[in-house]
């Protein structure tokens, strides 16, 4: 378990609230006002809980990296040693114990098995019902619906240990199977063939050939004879020529299946990327030093507001935003360098630093959507550049961008039913080096998502206003395909989603 693992656990679970009141180390979760949970905010190497008196007993006989609470009460806590056994210092003072249980579980290698983040986070759950269970009636309006069962602890090697894991998914109202059924449905009935392609990539067999092949069926389709892409695969607008910009969506849907357990899923040396590639060099303006999102042509299709096409400035309003999609677009080239026609891999990584040098003398930040091109890029610079060159483009990037997204993103959930840019739409993965300015707030946005799921799918919150009301309505279901998608990924990655 990692430290993320144990904040989102906590996070989780309704009425929490963390903080730091008695020194700077100890991370310390409570429950109006009583604390339920503490660990070193900095190692990470233990985990103290509230438990029972008699299951503390049972628990530390059978489980020598479980001791009584350091510091605490000890027969009313429990302290878990994560990955090392505890020093002698731990085992001081302790109750009297249940002599010969577990006497059969020997080896600390085998007893550490039996410390899983599953079972943790029974453990978490019981102590944090054990507090609310101790608070006045008034204040137990969050208590959930289903209880722990009594046994649950006291059954950790028996056959109640699969009961209490069920039990602990419905209580805390992680989706899984019944949930992507409902948003397949929907997919099915309501959306474009790709979003049914995409949702089943990732969340139904995995990598059968056939679906490999409805993702890139359904991805060509959107594909023009010049290599870009149209046709409304950027839901905003329904411009059915090509573009930078609809070409750069095309590009993360491809990324998206690439990045999946199923490795390079689409093929880079398809025939339907290299025509991209190349339609990407051609459209390249020099005098920009990169690229337009749009052109003209979109004023005589449905589209969003933000995206008509200015005749006094010959641009959208995206286009007062360089790196949207300039940034993403370097981005793909540097990842698909092999395929390039037009320019040559210098040519690009420089382009790349010059992005660089214009993220560097920012000094305010608009556009979060110019932001997330220049993460695109941020991402592809290290396996695409000469060791010498990533590290120092990537050193000038990452303190840019990590001011840039703490300027930018919401933090209160109270502001997420808006446009607004949250925690996680900057930073989806904890693998990012850019993670750890959004990681406070990684369990919030899960949560939030959580609670904002309707029928197995989630709803745009933003709309066309009065603009194109018949086409805005099939947009806006692609967009829920959209949205949902990329949520239950992301709730993936993060250990919310039950698979």
């Amino acid at each position: 378990m990692e430290l993320i693992d144990f904040q989102n656990y906590c996070e989780l679970l309704p009425g929490t609230a963390a903080g730091f009141p008695f020194d700077e180390e100890t991370l310390v979760y409570k429950l109006h006002g009583k604390v339920f949970a503490l660990t070193d905010f900095h190692d990470f190497s233990y985990i103290s809980l509230k438990c029972e008196p008699n299951d503390a007993m049972v628990l530390r006989q059978a489980y020598p990296l479980i001791t009584a609470g350091y510091h605490l009460n000890k027969r009313h806590w429990i302290t878990l040693h994560l990955g090392q056994a505890p020093d002698q210092r731990f085992n001081q003072n302790l109750p009297d114990q249940n002599p010969g249980f577990g006497s059969s579980l020997q080896s600390d290698t085998d007893l550490a098995e039996g410390l899983t983040d599953s079972f943790i986070f029974r453990l978490l759950l019981n102590s944090y019902y054990l507090v609310l269970e101790g608070l006045p009636k008034r204040l137990q309006q969050h208590l959930p619906s289903e209880h722990l069962p009594d046994t649950a602890l006291t059954a950790v090697t028996g056959p109640g240990h699969v009961a209490a894991e069920s039990q602990l998914t419905t209580t805390l109202q992680r989706p899984g199977r019944a949930q992507l059924e409902a948003a397949r449905r929907y997919i099915a009935a309501e959306c474009a063939p790709l979003y049914l392609a995409r949702f089943d990539f990732h969340f139904g067999s995995r990598n059968p050939t056939g679906v490999i092949d409805s993702v890139r069926a359904a991805l060509e389709a959107y594909q023009n004879p010049d290599g870009g892409f149209g046709h409304g695969l950027e839901p905003d607008f329904l411009l059915p020529d090509s573009s930078p910009m609809a070409t750069s969506i095309a590009f993360q849907i491809i990324e998206e299946l690439e990045g999946s357990k199923t490795g390079d899923a689409v093929g880079s040396e398809t025939v339907m990327i290299a025509a991209a590639v190349r339609y990407l060099e051609e459209t390249y303006v020099e005098e920009r030093d990169g690229w337009y999102a749009v052109g003209p042509a979109i004023n005589d299709h449905p589209h969003a507001p933000w995206w008509h096409w200015n005749k006094s400035e010959g641009i959208t309003v995206i286009d007062r935003h360089w790196g949207n999609p300039s940034a993403e677009i370097i981005a793909i080239l540097l990842r698909y360098r092999h395929l390039l026609s037009r320019f040559s891999y210098a040519e690009v990584e420089a382009m790349a630093s010059r992005a660089a040098s214009r993220l560097a003398a920012r000094e305010e930040f608009p556009s979060p959507h110019e932001i997330y091109c220049y993460i695109h890029l941020f991402h592809a610079l290290a396996p695409a550049m000469t060791p010498e060159s990533a590290t120092a483009v990537t050193m000038s990037m990452q303190p840019q961008l990590s001011t840039a997204i703490t300027s930018l993103m919401s933090t209160a959930p109270s502001e997420w039913g808006s446009y607004v840019p949250r925690p996680l739409d900057f930073v989806s993965s904890p693998a990012s080096p850019l993670f750890e300015t959004v990681r406070p707030y990684a369990g919030r946005h899960c949560r939030y998502l959580l609670q904002t799921l309707e029928q197995g799918i989630w709803q745009p919150h933003w709309s066309w206003g009065e603009s194109y009301p018949e086409a805005w309505q099939q947009s806006r279901r692609n967009w829920a395909a959209d949205l949902t998608i990329k949520n239950y990924l992301l709730l993936e990655r993060f250990g919310y989603l039950v698979l």
